[in-house]
């Protein structure tokens, strides 16, 4: 059982790594943005 929670706490830092992913990808929309002020 306490695997289980060792997989979650595991599992929680593997999302935050794929969020900074779509921030990246952020910039290219707000260049877009600046197009049209």
């Amino acid at each position: 059982m306490k695997d289980e929670g060792s997989d979650t706490e595991t599992r929680h830092p593997k999302p935050e790594t794929r969020h900074p992913k779509p921030d990246t990808r952020n910039p290219i929309p707000d260049t877009l943005l600046k197009g049209t002020p």
